[in-house]
């Protein structure tokens, strides 16, 4: 089975392609160019934020810390690219109708023995605060936290990565603002 929607470009060995398409059951997930440039920035850029900012290890608890710090919240106040992100993931991911929560579940899956989740409420409730909040910050860590699982974890995978280019972009442009501005 050969891949599917195939774009000859640099990023990806043709090899890697085909394994992948295979693999994927044939999902098209190289059809956008823009998608492809988008996860490989994720892919460079997340270990550099992980490494410089939460020690190498990030976690719920590594991010809520990292939340506390004062530059990171001023950033949704004093960056634009990082105010578009946060208004961007409020409008997918904290709007109070059906599809927005189910862009949220789907980031977010929570676990059945959960009635408080430990990522869906803050991301909800915290994108809905106004600007230089630490929950606020702490729900805009725990999406790109999110987006990092669900790609490096299969389950971006899974049901494919159409659709998500705006998602990475954002997460980029996040993660680019919190490496540039430090520890």
């Amino acid at each position: 089975m050969g891949a599917v929607g195939v774009m000859d470009h640099p990023l990806v060995t043709q090899e890697t392609q085909d394994v992948l398409a295979d693999a994927l059951l044939g999902l098209p997930i190289f059809g956008d160019i823009g998608l492809i440039y988008q996860v490989n920035d994720f892919n460079w850029l997340w270990p550099v934020f992980e490494a410089n900012l939460c020690g190498t290890n990030a976690s719920v608890r590594a991010l809520k810390h990292l939340a506390h710090r004062n530059h990171i919240k001023e950033l949704t106040v004093t960056n634009g690219d990082v105010r578009e992100a946060c208004h961007y993931f409020a409008d997918r991911y904290a709007r109070d109708d059906a599809a927005s929560y189910a862009h949220l579940t789907a980031l977010a899956p929570p676990k059945a023995d959960e009635t408080d989740n430990v990522l869906l409420n803050p991301i909800h409730q915290g994108l809905q605060e106004p600007d230089g909040t630490k929950a606020q910050a702490t729900a805009l860590l725990f999406v790109v936290y999110r987006l990092r699982n669900n790609l490096f974890h299969g389950t971006k995978a899974q049901r494919g990565l159409e659709g998500q280019t705006a998602n990475f972009r954002h997460a980029n442009a996040l993660l680019r603002a919190w490496i540039t501005a430090g520890d």
